[in-house]
Protein backbone atom coordinates (compact mmCIF):
# COMPACT_ATOMS: atom_id res chain seq x y z
CA UNK A 1 0.00 0.00 0.00
CA UNK A 2 2.78 2.22 1.01
CA UNK A 3 4.71 1.81 -2.20
CA UNK A 4 1.10 1.98 -3.97
CA UNK A 5 0.62 5.65 -2.51
CA UNK A 6 4.17 6.78 -3.15
CA UNK A 7 4.35 6.09 -6.81
CA UNK A 8 2.17 9.10 -8.05
CA UNK A 9 4.16 11.06 -6.09
CA UNK A 10 7.27 10.12 -7.92
CA UNK A 11 5.55 10.53 -10.90
CA UNK A 12 4.79 14.68 -9.98
CA UNK A 13 8.42 14.76 -8.54
CA UNK A 14 9.80 13.63 -12.15
CA UNK A 15 7.77 15.80 -14.11
CA UNK A 16 8.38 18.98 -11.80
CA UNK A 17 12.06 17.98 -12.07
CA UNK A 18 11.27 17.35 -15.94
CA UNK A 19 9.66 21.06 -16.42
CA UNK A 20 12.78 22.37 -13.91
CA UNK A 21 14.72 21.23 -16.58
CA UNK A 22 13.29 22.49 -19.73
CA UNK A 23 13.24 25.94 -18.22
CA UNK A 24 16.90 25.72 -17.03
CA UNK A 25 17.90 24.69 -20.90
CA UNK A 26 15.35 27.48 -22.37
CA UNK A 27 16.96 29.95 -20.00
CA UNK A 28 20.57 28.67 -21.48
CA UNK A 29 19.27 28.88 -24.98
CA UNK A 30 18.23 32.44 -24.32
CA UNK A 31 21.10 33.90 -22.77
CA UNK A 32 23.39 32.33 -26.00
CA UNK A 33 21.21 34.13 -28.56
CA UNK A 34 21.59 37.04 -26.40
CA UNK A 35 25.31 36.95 -26.50
CA UNK A 36 25.82 36.53 -30.21
CA UNK A 37 23.17 39.00 -30.97
CA UNK A 38 25.31 41.30 -28.57
CA UNK A 39 28.23 40.45 -30.31
CA UNK A 40 26.94 40.76 -33.74
CA UNK A 41 25.69 44.13 -33.00
CA UNK A 42 29.38 44.88 -31.46
CA UNK A 43 31.26 43.97 -34.46
CA UNK A 44 28.56 45.77 -36.75
CA UNK A 45 29.10 48.93 -34.84
CA UNK A 46 32.57 48.58 -34.68
CA UNK A 47 32.63 47.99 -38.15
CA UNK A 48 30.62 51.08 -38.86
CA UNK A 49 32.99 53.08 -37.28
CA UNK A 50 36.30 51.92 -39.41
CA UNK A 51 33.89 52.67 -42.10
CA UNK A 52 32.72 56.24 -41.06
CA UNK A 53 36.49 56.86 -40.50
CA UNK A 54 37.83 55.77 -43.75
CA UNK A 55 34.58 57.45 -45.23
CA UNK A 56 35.90 60.74 -43.87
CA UNK A 57 39.34 60.65 -44.80
CA UNK A 58 38.64 59.62 -48.51
CA UNK A 59 36.34 62.42 -48.20
CA UNK A 60 38.78 65.39 -46.76
CA UNK A 61 41.04 63.85 -49.76
CA UNK A 62 38.77 64.26 -52.64
CA UNK A 63 39.33 67.68 -51.48
CA UNK A 64 42.55 68.16 -51.28
CA UNK A 65 42.85 66.43 -54.90
CA UNK A 66 40.38 69.77 -55.97
CA UNK A 67 42.56 71.82 -54.34
CA UNK A 68 45.49 70.59 -56.25
CA UNK A 69 44.45 70.46 -59.42
CA UNK A 70 45.93 74.07 -59.80
CA UNK A 71 47.80 74.66 -56.74
CA UNK A 72 48.24 78.46 -56.40
CA UNK A 73 49.94 79.03 -52.94
CA UNK A 74 45.88 79.52 -51.47
CA UNK A 75 44.53 76.05 -53.08
CA UNK A 76 48.21 74.45 -51.93
CA UNK A 77 47.50 75.45 -48.72
CA UNK A 78 43.43 74.34 -48.65
CA UNK A 79 44.66 70.89 -50.20
CA UNK A 80 47.37 70.66 -47.39
CA UNK A 81 44.58 71.15 -44.81
CA UNK A 82 42.41 68.41 -46.39
CA UNK A 83 44.60 65.89 -46.11
CA UNK A 84 46.14 66.63 -42.87
CA UNK A 85 42.27 66.30 -41.96
CA UNK A 86 42.15 63.28 -44.20
CA UNK A 87 45.68 61.25 -42.07
CA UNK A 88 43.74 62.38 -39.07
CA UNK A 89 40.67 60.37 -39.89
CA UNK A 90 42.84 57.61 -40.91
CA UNK A 91 45.13 57.57 -37.88
CA UNK A 92 41.57 57.52 -35.81
CA UNK A 93 40.37 54.74 -37.87
CA UNK A 94 43.59 52.88 -37.37
CA UNK A 95 43.65 52.82 -33.90
CA UNK A 96 40.31 51.10 -33.51
CA UNK A 97 41.66 47.93 -35.36
CA UNK A 98 42.88 45.40 -32.60
CA UNK A 99 46.91 45.19 -32.96
CA UNK A 100 48.82 42.07 -32.85
CA UNK A 101 50.13 40.63 -29.83
CA UNK A 102 54.02 41.11 -28.15
CA UNK A 103 56.23 43.25 -29.60
CA UNK A 104 55.24 45.62 -32.64
CA UNK A 105 58.40 44.92 -34.53
CA UNK A 106 57.20 46.85 -37.88
CA UNK A 107 58.01 49.93 -35.35
CA UNK A 108 61.95 48.69 -35.80
CA UNK A 109 62.02 49.15 -40.06
CA UNK A 110 59.52 52.17 -39.47
CA UNK A 111 61.70 54.46 -37.00
CA UNK A 112 64.92 54.73 -38.59
CA UNK A 113 63.37 54.85 -42.06
CA UNK A 114 61.18 58.06 -41.31
CA UNK A 115 64.08 59.49 -39.37
CA UNK A 116 66.54 58.97 -42.68
CA UNK A 117 63.67 60.19 -45.06
CA UNK A 118 63.60 63.61 -42.94
CA UNK A 119 67.24 64.26 -42.93
CA UNK A 120 67.32 63.40 -47.00
CA UNK A 121 63.97 64.46 -47.60
CA UNK A 122 62.03 65.63 -45.42
CA UNK A 123 64.17 68.71 -44.14
CA UNK A 124 65.04 69.87 -47.75
CA UNK A 125 61.34 70.19 -48.17
CA UNK A 126 61.07 72.38 -45.11
CA UNK A 127 63.41 74.55 -46.04
CA UNK A 128 62.53 75.50 -49.39
CA UNK A 129 59.12 76.22 -48.20
CA UNK A 130 59.12 79.23 -47.63
CA UNK A 131 56.06 81.01 -46.01
CA UNK A 132 54.80 77.48 -45.78
CA UNK A 133 56.91 76.15 -43.87
CA UNK A 134 55.32 75.73 -40.98
CA UNK A 135 51.97 73.50 -42.31
CA UNK A 136 54.54 71.71 -44.36
CA UNK A 137 56.32 70.97 -41.32
CA UNK A 138 53.27 70.34 -39.44
CA UNK A 139 51.84 68.11 -42.46
CA UNK A 140 55.37 65.80 -41.87
CA UNK A 141 54.93 65.21 -38.46
CA UNK A 142 50.63 64.11 -39.11
CA UNK A 143 51.71 61.81 -41.78
CA UNK A 144 54.99 60.69 -39.55
CA UNK A 145 52.93 59.94 -36.51
CA UNK A 146 50.32 58.06 -39.48
CA UNK A 147 53.15 55.73 -40.50
CA UNK A 148 53.98 54.78 -36.71
CA UNK A 149 50.63 54.07 -35.71
CA UNK A 150 49.87 51.66 -38.32
CA UNK A 151 53.82 50.40 -37.51
CA UNK A 152 52.77 49.94 -33.90
CA UNK A 153 49.37 48.16 -34.81
CA UNK A 154 51.64 45.39 -36.14
CA UNK A 155 49.84 45.17 -39.83
CA UNK A 156 52.03 45.31 -42.35
CA UNK A 157 49.99 45.71 -45.35
CA UNK A 158 48.41 48.44 -43.42
CA UNK A 159 52.16 49.85 -43.13
CA UNK A 160 53.09 49.28 -46.56
CA UNK A 161 49.90 51.57 -47.27
CA UNK A 162 50.51 54.51 -45.10
CA UNK A 163 54.57 54.03 -46.38
CA UNK A 164 53.44 54.34 -49.87
CA UNK A 165 51.71 57.70 -48.86
CA UNK A 166 55.25 58.81 -47.31
CA UNK A 167 56.47 58.11 -50.31
CA UNK A 168 54.10 59.85 -52.72
CA UNK A 169 53.85 62.68 -50.46
CA UNK A 170 57.92 63.03 -50.46
CA UNK A 171 57.78 63.17 -54.31
CA UNK A 172 55.17 65.92 -54.29
CA UNK A 173 56.64 68.14 -51.85
CA UNK A 174 60.35 68.13 -53.87
CA UNK A 175 58.57 68.74 -56.59
CA UNK A 176 56.79 71.39 -55.87
CA UNK A 177 59.51 72.97 -53.44
CA UNK A 178 62.98 71.78 -54.26
CA UNK A 179 63.29 70.18 -58.08
CA UNK A 180 60.85 70.19 -60.26
CA UNK A 181 60.83 66.65 -62.51
CA UNK A 182 58.29 65.51 -65.37
CA UNK A 183 57.95 62.30 -63.87
CA UNK A 184 56.70 63.46 -60.81
CA UNK A 185 53.18 64.27 -61.38
CA UNK A 186 52.40 60.64 -62.58
CA UNK A 187 54.34 58.96 -59.45
CA UNK A 188 52.47 60.69 -57.48
CA UNK A 189 48.97 59.74 -58.47
CA UNK A 190 50.01 56.19 -59.09
CA UNK A 191 51.34 55.55 -55.80
CA UNK A 192 48.82 57.92 -54.28
CA UNK A 193 46.03 55.75 -55.31
CA UNK A 194 47.85 52.08 -54.64
CA UNK A 195 48.06 53.93 -50.79
CA UNK A 196 44.36 54.53 -50.61
CA UNK A 197 43.91 50.69 -51.74
CA UNK A 198 45.88 49.26 -49.60
CA UNK A 199 45.30 51.08 -46.38
CA UNK A 200 40.91 50.51 -47.44
CA UNK A 201 41.54 46.74 -48.17
CA UNK A 202 44.06 46.40 -44.53
CA UNK A 203 41.26 48.29 -42.95
CA UNK A 204 38.29 46.48 -44.06
CA UNK A 205 39.43 43.21 -44.86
Amino acid sequence: MAHDALEPRLRIRDRTDGVKANVLRHGIRQRKTQQLRRSHVGERAEWREHRESGTAASDERFVGDVALLRATETRFLVGLGAFLLAHVAYIWAILETPGVDGFPWPLVAAVPALVLLHAKVGRDIVRHAGAQRVPVFVYQLVISALVLVAAWKGDWLLLAGCAVFVASDAVLGHDRFVHERRWAPLTVIVTYHVAQVLIVVALFR
